[in-house]
C-alpha cells in the first residue's frame, strides 16, 4: 500500500473478512474470488441528490482475483484491493452501473466464490425508538452464506460487531483462523 494511503478499519476489517472466509471455505489457490462491497451512493452524485430524494442509492463495488493473491501475498494487497474497489465508485460508476442493469437486466453474481459485504455502522439504527425506548444493540436474525455485515456494537462503543454466514464447518475453521489472527496481531 502506498506510504500515503491510510486504510479505514471498514477496509482493514473487509481485506481481512475476505482472506479468512476465502480459507475457511476451503477455495483451491487456482479459483477465482470476488468480493462485492455495498456503496452508499448518495455522497457520490453530481449534481448532488435533491435533499428530499427519499429511497436507496446502493452499488456494489466488485473486485477479483485467485484465491493464492489472498494467501500469499502480503495483507496489505487485499487492503489496496478494498480500498481501489471503493475509490472507484463515483457519478460515472453509478450511472454506467445503472445503464448496465437497465440495458442487460442482470442481476447481481452474488454465488459461488463471491463475498458480498454491507457496512452497517452508519445506519441510523441507534437513533429509533420503537415506542418502547431506542434499542440496545442490532444485529440481522440471520445472515445468508455469502453475506457479511459491519455494524456498531451500540450507540455508546466505537465497537463493531461481524456477522456473517458461513456452513458449519467452515465457521469453526473461520473461528480458529480469526483467534489465530487477534491472538499474533495482540503480540506487537
Amino acid at each position: 500500500m502506498a506510504p500515503s494511503i491510510v486504510p479505514t478499519s471498514f477496509e482493514v476489517i473487509s481485506a481481512l473478512l475476505w482472506i479468512l472466509r476465502t480459507k475457511a471455505l476451503g477455495i483451491h489457490p487456482h479459483e477465482t474470488v470476488k468480493l462485492l462491497i455495498a456503496v452508499d451512493g448518495r455522497p457520490k452524485f453530481d449534481p448532488p441528490l435533491p435533499s428530499g430524494y427519499f429511497g436507496n442509492v446502493l452499488v456494489w463495488s466488485y473486485a477479483e482475483c485467485r484465491a493464492r493473491e489472498l494467501f500469499h501475498k502480503p495483507f496489505s494487497f487485499a487492503v489496496q484491493t478494498v480500498h481501489e474497489v471503493l475509490q472507484c465508485v463515483t457519478d460515472s460508476y453509478i450511472r454506467s452501473s445503472i445503464d448496465h442493469i437497465e440495458l442487460n437486466r442482470v442481476v447481481v453474481d452474488r454465488e459461488g466464490n463471491t463475498c458480498c459485504i454491507s457496512k452497517w455502522s452508519r445506519l441510523p439504527f441507534y437513533k429509533t425508538d420503537y415506542g418502547f425506548g431506542r434499542p440496545f444493540q442490532v444485529a440481522p436474525a440471520t445472515v445468508p452464506q455469502n453475506v457479511v455485515l459491519v455494524s456498531s456494537q451500540s450507540t455508546e462503543s466505537d465497537n463493531l460487531v461481524v456477522s456473517l454466514g458461513l456452513p458449519c464447518d467452515a465457521m469453526d475453521v473461520f473461528s480458529k483462523l480469526i483467534q489465530s489472527e487477534l491472538t499474533l496481531k495482540s503480540k506487537f
